[in-house]
């Protein structure tokens, strides 16, 4: 039996191809970029459309292109009919809340595949396993979320207890994860990613690197300080924030500054300003987020592109989000 490793990561990863039964669209799960970065850091399973989506960003996004590829395969077999019906009946029936409520997260961690369970949600994590199956060796599929009672007790039940993903506990396991989790989500910037809750992390160190770039190159700092205010200001299914600052117990930081200083790099941008000058544009702004105390969590500005009140809570970044901001759907 042939696997997804087998299929050809780099000339087909945009295009949707066939392993097994299973729909694959985006890169290999263990593939990598020129600079070895993993090119599929996460990816969502849909076991009812018997399809996975790979790559980076956020899962929300993920089933927005599930939702595209649907409407472009009814499309297809429209045209191919010579312009009938778009499809079976029962797939024209098929609305966005649907793929959403079908879609299982999956966390990316070569060699293994991680199965992000929701203990409401058991039965399509299930599926999803078994669908994987046809891709990966068994061994090779775990689950988490197993940190919730109902998760380990239904694993338990169906006696997969030995595919629970195991908790790191040599220092060489734990550096290992700490590597594994680092991942990207539409820019250059580095984020660490808690596994079980699908949480992401932006550390001091990684956020202190923006600065440097407002004078080398102002269009990746803009584009690593708006992806920062989006994710912010996302939560995913489990209600988890899409990303997070990693600072000491008992701290939080405010970043409702970051939309002026976005806004005020924006106008030297627009206004032809060269590097030194959009620097200082930058710092006299005077409005870069700071670490204060008896916070009890992120105050943390949500992008001005949000979505309509009933629109998913994790909705996708802005390349697809804007046409799909009035629906009605909701992710989780």
């Amino acid at each position: 039996m042939s696997t997804v490793s087998d299929a050809s990561p780099a000339s087909s990863a945009d295009e949707p191809r066939e392993v097994n039964g299973v729909v694959l669209l985006g890169p290999d799960f263990f593939s990598r970029d020129a600079d070895g970065r993993p090119q599929s850091p996460i990816a969502c399973a849909f076991p009812r459309f018997h399809a996975v989506v790979s790559g980076r960003g956020i899962h929300a996004a993920q089933a927005l292109r599930m939702m595209d590829h649907i409407e472009r395969a009814a499309a297809a077999r429209a045209q191919a009919s010579g312009g009938g019906e778009p499809g079976a009946p029962e797939e024209t029936a098929i609305d966005d809340a649907e793929v959403y409520a079908d879609a299982v997260a999956l966390i990316v961690r070569d060699p293994v595949v991680l199965i992000r369970c929701d203990p409401g949600r058991m039965e399509r994590c299930f599926a999803s396993d078994e669908m994987l199956q046809r891709l990966l060796p068994k061994e090779r599929i775990q689950f988490i979320g197993v940190h919730l009672a109902e998760v380990r007790e239904q694993v338990r039940r169906r006696g997969e207890s030995w595919r629970i993903s195991p908790q790191p506990r040599s220092e060489e396991e734990i550096v290992r994860e700490i590597r594994l989790s680092r991942v990207q989500v539409g820019t250059g910037a580095v984020y660490y990613q808690n596994a079980p809750t699908g949480g992401r992390y932006l550390t001091y160190e990684e956020f202190s690197r923006i600065r440097p770039l407002v004078r080398r190159d102002p269009a990746e700092a803009l584009a690593r300080l708006r992806e920062i205010v989006d994710l912010t200001g996302l939560l995913n299914r489990q209600g988890v924030r899409e990303l997070r600052f990693f600072l000491p117990p008992g701290c939080a930081l405010d970043a409702r500054g970051l939309p002026v200083v976005i806004d005020a790099l924006e106008r030297a941008q627009a206004a032809g300003m060269g590097a030194r000058e959009a620097s200082e544009a930058e710092r006299s702004s005077r409005t870069s987020p700071t670490p204060s105390r008896a916070r009890r969590g992120p105050n943390c500005a949500r992008t001005t592109r949000t979505a309509s009140p009933g629109a998913p809570p994790c909705s996708a970044d802005s390349s697809t989000s804007t046409r799909r901001r009035s629906r009605s759907t909701r992710w989780g």
